[in-house]
């Protein structure tokens, strides 16, 4: 989420209008993707105006199209939407596409799916944040060999860098 908000609060242009499809706010993941969206955004320029806001399962576009088709039908025009993931972003962005709004509007989601890698090539979304998992699995297997090397270990925590895919860079995912 902080990524989002970083690129969302780089590239909108003053007084821009985000609608914002969360995951499930039960899950603590989309709390703190939203936590970190707005840390990174909304706080950091207050100019940029939270438009509207809905949650959504994260596996489920047709759902995140419906919130959006709704907006849509009530004269909400974003200039951006950010996906709580991946689905949920290419769900918003079927839903602007088939309602003739997709043009201009920056579109971010998180996994960096290979249909979301697809159409950030094709410049239908603007971004996706990557999890490296293997990176997350590598780094936890050192700390597992640490502590078993020394049962008194006390290991540091270890953060693994999420990574913001945009045109620029998607190829080299």
């Amino acid at each position: 989420g902080w990524q989002q908000g970083e690129y969302m609060g780089d590239h909108l242009h003053p007084g821009g209008t985000v609608a914002y499809i969360s995951g499930p706010q039960k899950i603590l993941s989309a709390q703190q993707r939203l936590r970190g969206f707005t840390d990174a955004c909304l706080l950091r320029r207050p100019d940029i105006h939270l438009q509207a806001f809905a949650e959504s399962a994260y596996d489920s576009q047709e759902q995140a199209a419906d919130i959006m088709r709704s907006w849509l039908r009530q004269g909400l025009q974003p200039d951006a939407v950010v996906g709580g993931n991946d689905e949920i972003a290419i769900g918003a962005w079927k839903a602007l596409k088939e309602m003739g709004h997709g043009k201009g509007v920056l579109i971010s989601g998180i996994d960096a799916t290979s249909e979301a890698r697809d159409l950030i090539r094709a410049g239908y979304m603007a971004q996706s944040v990557r999890q490296d998992s293997a990176g997350e699995a590598q780094e936890a297997y050192q700390v597992l060999l640490q502590i078993l090397q020394d049962q008194n270990a006390n290991p540091e925590d270890v953060i693994v860098p999420f990574v913001s895919l945009t045109r620029e860079n998607v190829d080299d995912f």
